[in-house]
């Protein structure tokens, strides 16, 4: 017993040493970022802020104050810059940090978790094609009749009686029924009949809760202290599994997200792949759940946010709906994406909700490559981790006039500035390891806005609190867009 404690002891004295060595030679490395005295030394005011999810205009303030480059913890620095945005996330030579070790949560690499590049391409190719464009185009019927019809037919009711609705627990709703519809061929109807909220919206919520946990604990004492979140990721996963054998095991075949992953996954016989993206039904179970849980709250948000905008911005608001009344004249008429995706005010009212209020807003920590980097005038030494946020981005005054405006005007501009524009702005990333779902994201962000706008008359209740809080996604802080709505007639 002595000996082993004596062992144990021994080794904690070694590796406390080493990392007291290691960052040491990082703060040398690294003495010519500036940044907080304080950070150079410990990682945890960056962390205690990240996992608040209130680190954003933390970070703003630190690079108003010290430029381009700052360090936030020892050994994480944040680059405020297009071009070391692009650097970093334009190719697979900045691998993914440890943090998206966490991100696992089957046990499993998948395609937001995996940082070897090979791997990742395999589990690219298996992905890719459930959302395609073409799949996307093949699905419009399945994604509006799992998403805005229903979303209408049910505020139709509350408009009928006048009642007063959060829409962001709808649009949270809206999302989770057409990615599970799509993705696992289960619609869930969370928008009919929210089963007293005992549901996957609650388990995903405490799968990512759970995920924020491992982050300092690690997953057995994560676990071990929030057993009640580990019984819900158990509940998703084997959602994951029954919709996975329910598929496998008959001969319908239905033109769906699922049926595109499936055949995919499964190379036929003689064909030949570069690396094996997922070789059992869990791995398979653990890439359909990452779709769910990051093609829900980032759509939701976005559609919160987007009427959030309106309704402070009422002229904005007429104006959008003008468009809608005049490429949509008949108010029964079934609205259908092809109406939509060429209308020039509601993009432009898309692009400044996702400018401001990115979906995907988490710092996506890559690490330097063993040649190093130079980044923002910097030379970086290798394994360095870095950031470049595209909140800090979307909100920096040397790239857009009174970042913190509301303005959709901003993108109706000539072809020269737009151009400019568009280079400083990715909301679904970009590079190698950009958003697979954007094609479903966008479909669902045109139809949904463009339903409640042209359908129905929307009055804000006050007192919600919607200061933004990044837990992964960009969130309201009070979790609620509570309005009145009522028929347009």
């Amino acid at each position: 017993m002595l000996e082993a404690l004596a062992v144990y002891v021994g080794a904690s004295v070694l590796v406390y040493v080493a990392i007291i060595i290691y960052r040491h030679k990082v703060r040398s490395q690294l003495r010519h970022v500036p940044g907080p005295w304080y950070c150079a030394l410990s990682s945890l005011p960056y962390m205690v802020l990240f996992a608040l999810g209130i680190q954003l205009e933390w970070l703003r303030r630190l690079h108003d104050q010290y430029g381009p480059l700052v360090r936030v913890a020892p050994d994480i620095l944040s680059a405020r810059s297009v071009e070391a945005a692009r650097t970093i996330l334009g190719t697979h030579k900045f691998v993914k940090g440890a943090m998206y070790n966490n991100c696992a949560f089957t046990g499993h690499p998948n395609l937001l978790s995996v940082t070897e590049p090979v791997l990742y391409k395999a589990k690219h190719r298996m992905i890719a094609p459930m959302f395609s464009k073409v799949a996307i185009d093949e699905m419009e019927s399945i994604v509006i009749a799992a998403g805005a019809e229903p979303l209408v037919e049910r505020l139709q009711r509350h408009a009928d009686t006048g009642d007063i609705v959060n829409v962001h627990q709808l649009f949270c709703y809206m999302a989770f029924d057409v990615v599970s519809d799509v993705v696992f061929g289960r619609n869930i109807r969370l928008l009919e009949d929210d089963n007293g909220g005992d549901n996957m919206l609650t388990w995903t919520l405490s799968m990512l809760l759970l995920q924020l946990a491992q982050i300092p604990l690690g997953e057995r004492v994560a676990s071990w202290i929030f057993p009640r979140l580990a019984i819900q990721r158990k509940k998703v996963i084997k959602f994951g599994l029954d919709a996975i054998r329910e598929r496998l095991g008959t001969e319908t075949v239905r033109v769906d997200a699922l049926q595109r992953f499936l055949a995919a996954a499964r190379p036929s016989v003689g064909e030949e792949v570069a690396a094996p993206a997922a070789t059992s039904e869990l791995e398979l179970a653990g890439e359909l759940i990452l779709q769910l849980q990051a093609g829900t709250d980032t759509t939701a948000n976005c559609c919160t946010w987007t009427i959030h905008a309106l309704l402070e911005h009422p002229k904005a608001l007429e104006r959008l709906r003008a468009e809608l009344d005049a490429a949509i004249p008949d108010a029964s008429a079934p609205i259908t994406h092809k109406m939509l995706k060429d209308l020039a005010y509601l993009n432009a009212v898309l692009n400044e909700s996702l400018r401001l209020y990115p979906t995907a807003t988490a710092d996506a920590h890559r690490v330097v490559p063993e040649s190093g980097a130079k980044l923002c005038g910097h030379f970086l030494p290798a394994k360095i981790n870095v950031f470049a946020s595209q909140y800090l981005l979307n909100r920096w005054e040397q790239l857009w006039p009174q970042p913190d405006a509301f303005q959709p005007e901003r993108w109706l501009v000539e072809d020269e500035v737009l151009n400019e524009q568009k280079h400083a702005f990715f909301p679904f990333s970009t590079g190698a390891r950009a958003c697979v779902g954007r094609h479903l994201a966008q479909l669902e962000l045109r139809v949904a806005i463009a339903s409640l706008v042209r359908r129905f008359n929307l009055e804000r209740v006050p007192g919600d609190d919607m200061t933004p809080r990044c837990i992964f996604a960009l969130t309201p802080r009070g979790q609620a867009l509570n309005i009145r709505v009522t028929h347009r007639h």
